[in-house]
C-alpha cells in the first residue's frame, strides 16, 4: 500500500513534472508501472548523474494521486520528491520549465 509522500517526508513536493512511459517499442519497460515506484532520476543534459527523487503520480480527474494497485497511465503529471535534503541546492540550479529527466 502506498502512503503518500507528503505524509511520509512531511513537507511539499519539491517540483513538479509531465512525464511519458516508453512503450517496450520504444525501449521502454515490458511491466507496467505503479504508484509507489522508485526510479532514480536522470537530468537529460547530465546523463552520467543518476539521483533519488521519487515520483508519486497525480490523478488529474480528482488532482489528488492516483490509487495504488493500478497500473499509471503512460502519460501524465507527478510531483518529485528529492530525497538528499543538500542536494537541493544541484536541484533548484538545474529545474525549469522545459529541462528533460528520465525516470
Amino acid at each position: 500500500m502506498h502512503k503518500p509522500y507528503q505524509e511520509v517526508f512531511k513537507h511539499l513536493p519539491d517540483f513538479e513534472i509531465t512525464y511519458h512511459i516508453l512503450s517496450p517499442e520504444e525501449g521502454g519497460s515490458k511491466m507496467p508501472a505503479f504508484q509507489g515506484i522508485r526510479w532514480d532520476f536522470t537530468y537529460e543534459e547530465y546523463p552520467s548523474e543518476r539521483f533519488m527523487i521519487y515520483p508519486e503520480i497525480i490523478d488529474v480527474s480528482t488532482n489528488g494521486i492516483f490509487a495504488p494497485g493500478i497500473p499509471i497511465p503512460k502519460f501524465g503529471m507527478a510531483t518529485m520528491w528529492v530525497l538528499n535534503p543538500q542536494l537541493h541546492p544541484v536541484h533548484q540550479k538545474r529545474i525549469k520549465v522545459g529541462v528533460r529527466g528520465i525516470l
